[in-house]
């Protein structure tokens, strides 16, 4: 007998198994994958700039953070801001963006920056044990808006989920709040999220449109913040879709102009 099985029942019984398996083994089955960033075959807008190579992964010393980084320049390290959270950064004024908090320095950091509101990314929700009590001690609004993803896959990424911290982060920003972003490694749903960002920066204003040169300009900066960060090229349906944020602004103007 010929059993038929549809591709919709496959992608349930991979959502099913996901469902049963930590953030942490879930992002770790990238670690031996040769390939950093982005591929150049992803492009596919020829006004826009191709993306380089994929470089070798860096792999965290014994004496830096205990899981493995497939960083861009910034190579899982702080330089710019002696930050003891791995790939952190600041996206725009009073917006920041980094790994997972793990100790309680950490969050003293975040208090040190002027930081108000931490959102948090990461699916499943695993944090620092004390984390809450480390939230209430330095005076920081932990927000958790978790973005499902798997690596190596797209059959699961929650874009809609991260529409929802989008507009979450865009309403704290317009309070005065300063924002840190971050999911578990700092690169993927943290690279999407802080593309958004920079696009309603740059292409929302009054009379932005009135530069012919806009789309590619924004284009260059995003792709600058995710190279550095280390975006990973096993998730190219979400860089596609978000690459189309810029490419046909026009259609999600709506959502990325709240």
């Amino acid at each position: 007998m010929r059993i038929v099985i549809s591709k919709g029942l496959v992608a349930l019984t991979l959502a099913l198994c996901a469902s049963n398996v930590f953030a942490s083994e879930l992002e770790s089955l990238a670690a031996g994958s040769e390939t950093a960033f982005l591929n150049p075959k992803f492009a596919q807008t020829e006004s826009l700039t191709a993306i380089p190579a994929p470089a070798m992964p860096v792999k965290a010393s014994a004496t830096q953070t205990p899981w493995p980084y497939f960083p861009g320049t910034n190579e899982g390290k702080s330089p710019e801001f002696n930050s003891p959270i791995p790939n952190f950064g600041m996206v725009m004024k009073g917006v920041y963006r980094g790994a997972r908090m793990t100790k309680e320095a950490d969050y003293a950091f975040l208090r040190k920056m002027g930081i108000d509101t931490s959102v948090n990314l990461q699916y499943p929700f695993i944090i620092f044990k004390d984390a809450p009590l480390l939230c209430s001690k330095y005076h920081l609004n932990c927000s958790y808006l978790p973005v499902k993803i798997i690596p190596r896959t797209d059959v699961i990424f929650g874009m809609d989920e991260l529409k929802t911290a989008y507009k979450f982060t865009r309403e704290e920003i317009k309070a005065g709040k300063t924002v840190y972003i971050h999911c578990w490694y700092g690169q993927e749903r943290t690279g999407l999220l802080s593309a958004a960002l920079i696009i309603n920066e740059r292409m929302c204003k009054p009379g932005a449109e009135r530069d012919p040169q806009l789309k590619e300009k924004t284009w260059l900066e995003v792709d600058q913040s995710l190279r550095k960060y280390g975006y990973r090229e096993v998730h190219q349906k979400p860089f596609l879709a978000m690459k189309t944020w810029i490419t046909e602004f026009e259609k999600n103007k709506s959502w990325i102009c709240q």
